[in-house]
């Protein structure tokens, strides 16, 4: 647990939540279509879509998936720098899989393109590659801000 927790800097999966959102949407609105048109009758007086209200099941299993997917990127962190260091949290079972990387073992820091470079040495042979496409564009303006903040960081777009 971090001593000062008003000191750490989250950055969350909202960039990735949009999607699972539109996905969910889409869902809602063929589920919609197919409600609708189960009602309507057909050129010969019976609705068309009656004997097919089974396929609302899957759709609504994918539309609570989907949305259930995209609040959990919304809500959950995906990096945290904190004063003890970079805290990345993979997508499926974060809890178990979290990746501490202390300030101690990185030399600097680098976003280059749509990814944070967490350089080991000054060498740049060691180190990770974080994918920054999950943080929402309006987001990256302060984690540019956050990686200047470091020492001996560049950045290039």
């Amino acid at each position: 647990m971090v001593a000062n927790p008003e000191k750490e800097i989250r950055f969350t999966r909202a960039g990735q939540s949009r999607l699972w959102f539109i996905f969910a949407g889409v869902q809602l609105a063929a589920m919609l279509i197919g409600v609708v048109f189960a009602h309507v009758p057909g050129d010969y007086g019976a609705p068309v879509l009656k004997e097919y209200w089974w396929t609302l099941i899957p759709l609504s299993i994918g539309l609570l998936l989907c949305a259930r997917v995209g609040w959990h990127c919304m809500r959950h962190a995906y990096l945290i720098f904190s004063p003890i260091g970079v805290e990345i949290f993979p997508f499926r079972k974060p809890e178990e899989n979290l990746d501490v990387v202390m300030w101690s073992e990185i030399d600097h820091l680098e976003l280059r393109g749509n990814f944070l470079f967490l350089h080991y040495n000054s060498a740049e042979t060691a180190g990770k590659a974080i994918s920054i496409q999950p943080i929402p564009r309006q987001k990256r303006a302060l984690l540019v801000a956050v990686v200047a903040r470091g020492n001996n960081t560049t950045y290039t777009n």
